[in-house]
C-alpha cells in the first residue's frame, strides 16, 4: 500500500509540473518525490528495480549508465548554490538514478532546482530515495508531535497511533504514519532533505544493518553523528571522480 501511495503522489506532482491538473486523491499527505523516477512496478517490459525514466517534461534524468552525461550537465557553473552532487553522497550508496522534475532550460537555476532526487543502493543493496528541495517548498513536518519512541530503534512508535505524527531528535525529524516510520527529514543550507527506503519502507529496513547511514539514523545514539557526517560531506568541495 505504501508504494501505491508514493506512486500516486509522484504522478500528482509530475502532472502539476507539466501544467496539467492531477486527478483528486486522498493520499495528499503521503511522501512526495518526483516526476521522472524509475518505476518499482513491473510493466511487462521492465523488470522490477530497473530504471525506466520518462521525459515528458524535458526533465533531465540520468541513470548509472549515463553518469558521464550527468557530470557534464551538472558542472559547478550550471547549478545553484549549495547543489548536492552525487560525489558528495557517493558514500551512502551506488547511484541508480538522478531526476530533476522541475528543471527548465533557462538561467533561473534556483527555480529549476527547487526539487531533485537521488535513488541509491546502499552497501546492503537497500534502495534509498533522497529528495532535496528548497526549504519551504513543501512543509513536510505535520501531524502531532510524539515522544512514544524506542530510542534504540526508531522504526515504530511504542504505542498505537493513527494518522501522521513526528518525533524530533536534534535537527532530525522522524515522520510516522499510523505509528510506522515513513521518512526521516532534516534541513540545512536552505534545503530540505528527506530520506526514504523504497522497497519495503523504512519500517522494514533490517535492524541488523546498524552501520549504514540509514541504520545509524534509526538509532538515537548514532543519529546525530550520522547527520554531522552527512553535513560535513555536502559542505566539502566536490570530490574528484
Amino acid at each position: 500500500m505504501k508504494k501505491v501511495f508514493v506512486t500516486i503522489i509522484i504522478l500528482s506532482l509530475f502532472l502539476s509540473a507539466c501544467g496539467r491538473e492531477p486527478e483528486p486523491t486522498v493520499a495528499a499527505t503521503e511522501p512526495s518525490a518526483a516526476a521522472t523516477v524509475p518505476s518499482t512496478e513491473s510493466s511487462g517490459t521492465t523488470e522490477p528495480g530497473e530504471t525506466d525514466p520518462s521525459d515528458n517534461c524535458a526533465t533531465p534524468g540520468f541513470d548509472a549508465a549515463e553518469y558521464d552525461a550527468y557530470l557534464q550537465q551538472f558542472t559547478a557553473d550550471k547549478v545553484p548554490e549549495n547543489f548536492v552532487h552525487y560525489e558528495h553522497i557517493r558514500w551512502i550508496g551506488e547511484l541508480e538514478y538522478f531526476g530533476c522534475p522541475f528543471y527548465v532550460e533557462s538561467e533561473a537555476y534556483d527555480e529549476s532546482f527547487k526539487l531533485y532526487l537521488y535513488y541509491l543502493h546502499d552497501e546492503y543493496d537497500c534502495r534509498l530515495l533522497l529528495t532535496i528541495s528548497k526549504e519551504g517548498f513543501r512543509d513536510r513536518i505535520n501531524g502531532q508531535p510524539t515522544s512514544a519512541v524506542n530510542l534504540a530503534d526508531l522504526r515504530c512508535l511504542t504505542e498505537e497511533s493513527e494518522g501522521r505524527t513526528y518525533y524530533t531528535h536534534g535537527d532530525l525529524n522522524y515522520l510516522y504514519n499510523d505509528g510506522k516510520i515513513s521518512s526521516v527529514l532534516w534541513r540545512s543550507n536552505g534545503l530540505t532533505f528527506e530520506l526514504y527506503e523504497e522497497e519495503s519502507g523504512i519500517v522494514g529496513y533490517p535492524a541488523e544493518y546498524t552501520d549504514s547511514f540509514m541504520g545509524e539514523l534509526l538509532c538515537a545514539e548514532t543519529a546525530n553523528e550520522a547527520l554531522e557526517k552527512f553535513l560535513t560531506a555536502i559542505n566539502a568541495p566536490i570530490p574528484e571522480t
